[in-house]
């Protein structure tokens, strides 16, 4: 089979997996895929713009020069489609949101960029050998995730900023950071490969611990209150900060957490249909 077929199918294949993970990690409001579309192709498009910049770069400064700039390149794009697409969009209504567009951006991008990698890992299967190709392809699976988890960085903030916080000091600081931490890894991986698997690791557990924090602040259905943290007050599940001491709720994560009914503020377990002290549905 044709190689850059093969290397398409795969692209395809990883960026779909991961599209369908990413979807699935808003508990609350689903996005419309139309819109997730959209944004996934203008990604694409603005990812051949990330490429001529990145040659332009190499030419101009070298090879090490170019892993300087190409964290703010490749989030500047992605930042980018999602600001163009959706960030004035009505569906743009929840602090996750700012996560699942910024990832299925990345996503678009790394569907391209994975497309040419693997296209050369094909090709070079009969110099290499089928077994260390089709481990690299495999490994290259995954690759889109990494992308995922670096621009979920800014993503975050840009969900706080559209919808609670509006400071672009901070906005501005969460890009530049991802975009360090995007040139920071390719200089590094480049030198050191082994460091890979570390940084996935943490990056992934920040993402996991952050999507779970997000959906606990999205959940405009508000069925519990919890306890203030820092006064012991009862506030709303969803709360970002507490209305009687002001001091910002933080939660563990995987913290089990003592769970009142919105009605009565009885204590109750969050796995119950009506509260027993007042019989309200929750």
């Amino acid at each position: 089979m044709n190689p850059i077929i093969v290397a398409t199918m795969l692209s395809f294949i990883a960026s779909l997996v991961w599209v369908v993970i990413i979807y699935k990690l808003d508990k609350h409001e689903k996005e419309p895929i139309s819109l997730l579309l959209k944004l996934f192709v203008t990604s694409m498009l603005l990812s051949f713009v990330a490429g001529f910049l990145n040659s332009l770069d190499e030419a101009l400064l070298g090879k090490f020069g170019s892993l300087v700039l190409v964290g703010f390149v490749e989030e500047g794009v992605k930042f980018l489609a999602v600001w163009l697409i959706v960030f004035k969009n009505k569906e743009f209504n929840s602090p996750i949101d700012g996560v699942i567009y910024a990832s299925i951006s990345a996503l678009g991008f790394a569907f391209i960029e994975n497309i040419e990698y693997n296209y050369l890992m094909v090709k070079l299967i009969p110099l290499a050998g089928e077994a260390r190709m089709h481990h690299a392809l495999f490994e290259r699976s995954f690759l889109p995730f990494m992308h995922v988890l670096i621009s979920s960085i800014w993503g975050y903030a840009l969900g706080m900023y559209r919808l609670y916080i509006f400071d672009k000091k901070k906005l501005i600081l969460f890009f530049l950071l991802g975009a360090i931490v995007h040139s920071a890894y390719d200089i590094t991986v480049s030198i050191l490969p082994f460091v890979m698997t570390f940084t996935f690791a943490i990056l992934i557990s920040v993402f996991v611990f952050r999507v779970i924090h997000l959906n606990r602040i999205s959940n405009r259905d508000i069925k519990f209150f919890i306890n203030c943290p820092t006064c012991s007050k009862k506030v709303p599940e969803n709360s970002l900060f507490c209305k009687f001491c002001g001091n910002k709720i933080k939660l563990k994560p995987f913290e089990v957490v003592s769970v009142y009914c919105r009605f009565c503020l009885s204590k109750v377990e969050k796995d119950w249909k009506y509260c027993k002290s007042c019989g309200k549905e929750l």
